[in-house]
């Protein structure tokens, strides 16, 4: 009868009932998740990070601050600085912020709703600069004349949360290295063992003609398999916590870019990691049995 093409064949070795087929896909499980956040995290900041930039460059914020009766008043004063920035050859476009988004601003400290009418708040106006690369310098000079008038193009603020982000970016990196040579660790260790364990089977296996390639290749076939189970539990774990990350960080005003086209980059580095390092380990090992 011809062999069907699809049909599974039993495995030489019982490797199913050992440390590999018992513990490795939750093993494999545990790494992929913890693999998989830091990966998307690290994405996730580096992407984050260039969309701020990209909208925050070429831009400037005029604050007018409230002052006693003393003072101009508040709308006087934001007429002023209006006319300074529509006469300045720096800036392309200057409007002023409206209530609706200023309360939407303080809306995570004060609440929903609108704002107090004896809250001295400060009025903005949301600057177009004509180059991302221009110098403020004479737009500060211009308002200076302005009492309360305050200027900030974010590079400050940008340099800051830069840092910040390349610094959780290393971070990041440094732990998935560190699970990766972990990861391949555990793998030659649970090979070795698997090894020594089923050692009267591959003996023999090699009394009636059995090679290694063809032993190495029922250790690849089974770490394949376990480590594809592994890697896909751990990716839908993945998963469901990073959306429980990305709810969290929405409802606390910081909107996380995450680009979901690298979850696969883990789960099949793992199971690529686990096939390689099942068919050296136990080459390596065959040879220094014989």
């Amino acid at each position: 009868m011809p062999r069907h093409p699809f049909k599974l064949r039993r495995a030489t070795i019982p490797l199913d009932h050992d440390l590999t087929g018992r513990f490795l896909p939750y093993i494999i499980a545990i790494l992929t998740l913890l693999a998989s956040l830091m990966l998307l995290l690290a994405v996730g900041l580096t992407d984050t990070l260039g969309s701020w930039r990209s909208s925050l460059e070429g831009r400037a914020t005029v604050q007018i601050l409230p002052l006693d009766t003393s003072a101009l008043p508040l709308e006087h004063r934001v007429q002023l600085a209006l006319e300074q920035l529509h006469a300045s050859p720096l800036v392309a476009a200057a409007e002023p912020l409206a209530a609706d988004k200023m309360a939407q601003l303080l809306a995570p400290w004060l609440g929903a709703g609108s704002l107090p009418d004896d809250l001295p708040v400060p009025a903005l106006i949301d600057v177009t600069l004509k180059d991302a690369q221009t110098d403020i310098a004479p737009l500060k000079a211009a308002l200076a004349s302005i009492a309360g008038a305050q200027i900030d193009d974010h590079g400050t603020w940008l340099r800051h949360v830069r840092q910040l982000a390349q610094a959780g970016v290393m971070v990041c990196v440094v732990l998935l290295t560190l699970i990766g040579g972990a990861a391949t660790l555990v793998l030659v260790l649970l090979v070795r063992a698997a090894l020594s364990m089923h050692k009267d089977v591959v003996e023999l296996l090699h009394l009636v003609g059995a090679t290694d390639a063809f032993i190495a290749r029922q250790f690849r076939n089974h770490m394949l398999r376990v480590s594809v189970l592994g890697a896909l539990l751990g990716s839908v774990l993945a998963i469901l916590i990073m959306q429980i990350l990305l709810g969290m960080a929405e409802r606390a005003g910081f909107a996380l870019e995450v680009s979901w086209l690298w979850l696969p980059v883990v789960p099949c580095g793992f199971v690529a990691l686990a096939a390689y390092t099942a068919q050296r380990v136990t080459c390596n090992r065959l040879a220094e049995m014989t």
